[in-house]
């Protein structure tokens, strides 16, 4: 199943208003939930969360980002896909995630079931909703 970058901008302005949304690619393939948790489980091998914790959740979301691709990369370089689109996965800003408030990095990804923020310092997925989570910027 695939999205358009179009309906990707739709639908993080149904929750988030004033979102700034900037995508990378015209149409991207979906994953389900559980390819992405398999995915993103596999960076725990990166070691993100040894990183120094002051201000490093930039960083954390953009490596967790990046190794996502590389992964996604080498399985279509081993024949385990045959995708050509990517993950409408990125990074985003705000100010509160998951009812936590305080200016803040993490990623989110649309999946078959909708939209999924993902934190990458503990790893943990949940759909988003306003106000307890509250974006003003995302690059897919």
């Amino acid at each position: 199943m695939k999205i358009k970058s179009d309906d990707i901008r739709k639908e993080i302005s149904l929750i988030w208003q004033n979102c700034y949304t900037l995508n990378t690619d015209m149409e991207f393939i979906l994953p389900t939930v559980n390819e992405l948790k398999r995915v993103v489980e596999e960076t725990k091998t990166v070691n993100i969360q040894n990183i120094s914790r002051s201000d490093s959740c930039d960083d954390i979301s953009i490596i967790l980002w990046g190794k996502v691709k590389e992964i996604r990369n080498r399985m279509k370089q081993e024949g385990k896909i045959s995708d050509e689109l990517s993950w409408p996965l990125g990074i985003c800003f705000g100010t509160s995630f998951n009812g936590w408030s305080a200016p803040h990095w993490q990623n989110l990804c649309f999946t078959k079931d909708g939209l999924y923020m993902i934190e990458g310092q503990t790893f943990n997925f949940w759909k988003p909703s306003f106000p307890d989570d509250n974006v003003f910027f995302t690059l897919i």
